[in-house]
This record gives structure tokens, sequence and C-alpha cells, in this order.
């Protein structure tokens, strides 16, 4: 695996390091608890909506936490559907808002959603 180090791949992984410190400290122990998926994923999603568009370093970053976090995967898919659901929303309603495509536009998109 690539060993570089990049702002989202350094501040994921500064992330990680914070939050299991604490969960240590709240613990009090020396071990490590596990790490709750949930957090996992939404610190996924945190740095998910960074990608604004097609930047290939900012989608290796996120592959890259994607490959360490496998345990998570289940989780990290749904994020990335819900954000490609949630851009490919955004680009339509801006067509839809264009004088030409109008009300019934928007219609035929609420009467098939497949458009």
């Amino acid at each position: 695996m690539d060993q570089r180090t990049t702002p989202i791949l350094e501040r994921f992984h500064t992330m990680l390091r914070d939050w299991e410190d604490e969960l240590r400290e709240e613990d009090g122990g020396d071990k490590t608890p596990p790490l709750d998926g949930h957090e996992i994923v939404r610190m996924y999603e945190d740095f998910l909506t960074e990608l604004t568009f097609n930047l290939k370093p900012i989608i290796t970053d996120l592959t890259i936490i994607a490959g360490e976090q496998r345990e998570h995967a289940r989780g990290i898919a749904k994020a990335v559907c819900y954000r490609i659901d949630e851009v490919w929303a955004s680009i339509l309603c801006g067509l839809l808002s264009i004088p030409r495509y109008g009300t019934l536009g928007f219609w035929l998109l609420v009467c098939n959603p497949n458009i």
C-alpha cells in the first residue's frame, strides 16, 4: 500500500489517533478500545464532502482510507452511494430550474425517477 502522506490521509489518521486517545483516557487503561463503526463512517462521510469535483488525489485518498477500514466497508459503501445520489439530485434540481424544463420536467422526474 502507498505510504505517502496527504492532507486528507493525515487528517483522517490524526482524527483516529485523537479519538483512540480519548477513548483510552475514558477507559482508564493502556489498551485501545475498539473503534465505533458508525463514527468511522461519519468521519469518512465528512471527508467525502470534500470531493466536489473529479479530483484524483482526493479519490485516491478516500480509496486508501476505505481500504484501511475494510471492516466498515458496508457503511462506507452506503455513504458513497448516498453522496452520489445527493450530488445527482443537486444536478437534476439545477437542470429543473432552467425554464425550458419547468414544471413538466419536475413531474416527469417525480413520476419516473429512472430518468
